[in-house]
């Protein structure tokens, strides 16, 4: 892997993020359609936190691709070795990294870090290079990815654990879904001030923090 790899995987990471902002903004904020013929209206709450909470998992996605390659460029610059031996080195040494799984999760990649890297790589002290607030950002990021992605009965942390992390009074938690969370908290704000904004902005300066290691 080259630098020109690294500065791609960094451009494609943060085109996914401006994607993710114009959809919320166009879907979410402005979004109408057609509820009987001839006549629009705004798309109802309920369907607006539903396309927030599909857009985020999808980013989401994005991030954990992203980190995902950002581990295996250290691991390839650091042992000189190519992307398909350094799978071996990161992974399983016969399966590679299939059934690997974690990478967006910030305390699993500081493990790896520790485990695989020097402490001039980030990974090799992720929490000390990121900081405290944006390495926690980034696991409830992770959390609120699964409970999109998978069965509530599944999850390991419950929505109101969650939520109660991020400031939600006890009170406004029955019935909270991620989408709700993400769109509507803190409370008051508007989109661009939303959880789902907040979570973005944590992404992209984990991008950033990684470009300048």
């Amino acid at each position: 892997m080259t630098i020109t790899t690294k500065r791609r995987y960094l451009a494609d990471f943060r085109e996914a993020l401006q994607r993710a902002r114009a959809l919320s903004e166009s879907l979410v904020q402005h979004g109408r359609y057609e509820k009987v013929a001839g006549v629009t209206t705004m798309i109802p709450p309920t369907d607006r936190r539903e396309i927030i909470a599909f857009i985020f998992l999808e980013v989401s996605a994005k991030f954990e691709s992203f980190a995902y390659l950002a581990f295996q460029y250290d691991v390839c610059r650091w042992y000189k070795i190519t992307t398909t031996r350094s799978e071996f080195v990161v992974g399983n040494a016969d399966r590679g990294t299939k059934g690997i799984f974690g990478w967006a999760i910030p305390e699993r990649l500081a493990i790896r870090g520790k485990n695989l890297l020097t402490k001039e790589s980030l990974f090799g002290d992720l929490r000390k290079a990121l900081g405290d607030i944006l390495f926690e950002t980034l696991t409830v990021a992770h959390e609120l990815r699964n409970r999109v992605a998978h069965d509530p009965a599944t999850a390991s942390t419950s929505i109101s654990k969650l939520a109660a992390s991020l400031g939600v009074p006890s009170t406004e938690m029955k019935g909270l879904s991620v989408g709700r969370l993400l769109l509507e908290y803190p409370k008051g704000c508007s989109l661009a001030d939303s959880y789902f904004h907040i979570l973005l902005d944590a992404y992209e300066e984990f991008a950033a923090v990684y470009e300048l290691y």
